[in-house]
């Protein structure tokens, strides 16, 4: 998997960042990846567990946060670290005759290790906001961009 992509950005109370990629999923893959680095280096961790995740969002935007919430809630819940998300998948459920969307899925695997005594940490991201985001698909030439608001 190629090296994420994605800076911290200035914000006045929280903490925000952009993540890129060359489509949707490897801009989403570095999203998470982001959201790690903001309370400890993801690539101290060392690669020991995987976990599947499956999520849904009527829209991009809440697709993204559902994801992203999803690496905080396995964190509170099971102690697991990310060091990176793989195998990342975006899919459509569709239209209805209506023509609603009926939103998107995204199935994904983390990679990452248990959260240890003598790990080093150093923030704590409270939630993931829908504050300022942002998804962009990208298209010919550019990159996909996500950015995304956390309350730390």
């Amino acid at each position: 998997m190629k090296k994420a992509r994605y800076e911290y950005l200035e914000h006045t109370a929280d903490a925000m960042f952009r993540a890129y990629g060359d489509t949707l999923e490897e801009a989403f893959a570095a999203a998470a990846q982001a959201l790690a680095g903001l309370m400890w280096n993801p690539d101290e961790v060392r690669p020991r567990v995987t976990r599947g995740v499956k999520v849904t969002g009527r829209d991009r935007p809440q697709l993204l946060v559902a994801f992203l919430e999803e690496v905080l809630f396995l964190l509170e819940t099971e102690g697991f670290m990310l060091r990176e998300a793989v195998d990342v998948t975006l899919s459509s459920r569709g239209v209805e005759r209506r023509g609603d969307d009926l939103g998107f899925v995204l199935t994904a695997t983390l990679r990452g290790g248990p959260l240890s005594a003598g790990t080093a940490t150093h923030g704590e991201v409270k939630a993931v906001t829908y504050n300022q985001i942002e998804v962009d698909p990208g298209g010919p030439g550019r990159p996909a961009v996500v950015q995304v608001v956390v309350d730390m």
